[in-house]
């Protein structure tokens, strides 16, 4: 189905602001905006889909695209979601909302059409209902969720299309070789001394440029399809990639410091980034490049939300919270708190522990001892955070 709210005065609103009622599959429904959603330095416009049912049944998992019209070009009309399905948990538990954080930088509002000329703000939305899992089957949100899952931010534009093209193929415009090596992995040399111990090009990037493989200064492979990825380092430890020193210090903070800071390898043509998985390294790339990833499992997801957080890229750790809390499963949660349970403090670990821990009480399904007994052992407070939430859900359940 497809609805459409009309905001109007939209750039004097503060507060949350809540659509009238509509009716999808026997359940209520609202769309709920933010119009001031804080994200690290930024402000968006953010949109979620709320469950309006104090009801015992669990609601099918539900696709859901949020539309923000420009009413000067409906070509550039922003648009996120529809890809993965979200997953209510039903019950008799009140507001629950699952959706998009930022769908509209708010400096995109001005000047660019999305505000009518008496300042209102049309927001759409296009919901459909998925089939429900067997009950037997033991399936799942993660089961619905094939992998690889194609992540991708509401900004991406024909620009970083272009420069997922540059990082795809850098040939003789990169400027810089990040040498990954995997956690545990010894190199053997220094942070600066790193050519030494890199292995040549694979045999086939050498074929490839005809048997003559062509060097730049510090060693860096340029040429060749997939040049950005195509370099083993060490015993198959690690990786080699071929990027552009000017784009990560614009997309970038955590680079963009490095390469301030005066530091030895700050300003040398390898950095080597050690104790890092490279299948994570490559995606963040892609995301710095294009504000695309493709995540092929739910482990891979979970580091390259880890990664992301060191990187210090807000806006990639929403994104793949946002698929790990939209894909939660019985078969994954216990994984999932333990993982999360780990990471360092701070806001976007917060917000994906209370996504756990608010799944992990309405969860109707078995969870294995020996998963809860690992936790207990590992993380004794939070089983009592667990075990706290389980009560009051059954409580809401019985009221």
């Amino acid at each position: 189905m497809r609805t459409q709210w009309l905001l109007k005065d939209f750039d004097k609103l503060k507060d949350k602001q809540t659509s009238p009622s509509f009716r999808l599959g026997g359940f209520s429904w609202r769309l709920i905006v933010q119009p001031h959603q804080r994200i690290s330095y930024s402000t968006y416009v953010s949109v979620f889909l709320q469950l309006d049912d104090v009801a015992n049944a669990k609601p099918p998992p539900v696709l859901f695209k949020a539309i923000v019209r420009n009413w000067k070009d409906s070509t550039k009309d922003v648009i996120v979601g529809g890809n993965a399905p979200f997953t209510f948990t039903g019950g008799k538990r009140l507001k629950q909302e699952l959706g998009y954080s930022q769908v509209l930088d708010r400096m995109q509002l001005y000047f660019t059409g999305f505000l009518r000329s008496d300042g209102a703000l049309m927001m759409r939305a296009e919901l459909e209902l998925m089939p429900a899992p067997d009950a037997g089957s033991g399936s799942s949100s993660s089961a619905n969720c094939a992998y690889p899952a194609h992540l991708k931010s509401c900004f991406v534009n024909d620009i970083g299309s272009d420069l997922l093209a540059l990082f795809t193929n850098p040939g003789a415009t990169a400027d810089l070789t990040l040498v990954v090596t995997l956690p545990g992995a010894s190199t053997g040399a220094g942070p600066s001394s790193g050519s030494a111990v890199v292995v040549k090009a694979e045999k086939e990037e050498e074929e490839a440029q005809g048997g003559k493989r062509k060097k730049r200064k510090g060693g860096a492979v340029g040429g060749g399809a997939n040049a950005a990825a195509a370099v083993a380092v060490g015993n198959n430890s690690g990786r080699r990639f071929s990027v552009h020193r000017a784009i990560l210090a614009a997309r970038c903070p955590y680079f963009a410091t490095h390469f301030a800071s005066g530091m030895g390898d700050s300003n040398t043509c390898e950095l080597h980034m050690p104790d890092t998985d490279p299948e994570c390294v490559v995606e963040l790339l892609r995301f710095v490049y294009s504000e695309q990833m493709q995540i092929v499992c739910r482990e891979h997801a979970r580091g390259c939300l880890a990664l992301a957080d060191r990187l210090l890229l807000p806006k990639a750790v929403a994104l793949v919270r946002e698929h790990l809390l939209t894909t939660l499963s019985a078969a994954s949660i216990m994984a999932d708190l333990m993982w999360a349970a780990g990471l360092a403090e701070g806001p976007g670990q917060v917000e994906l522990m209370t996504g756990l821990v608010d799944f992990f009480a309405e969860l109707e399904a078995d969870i294995p001892e020996e998963g809860l007994q690992a936790l207990a052992a590992a993380h004794p407070a939070l089983m009592a955070q667990l075990f706290t939430a389980r009560v009051r859900a059954a409580k809401r359940s019985c009221t």
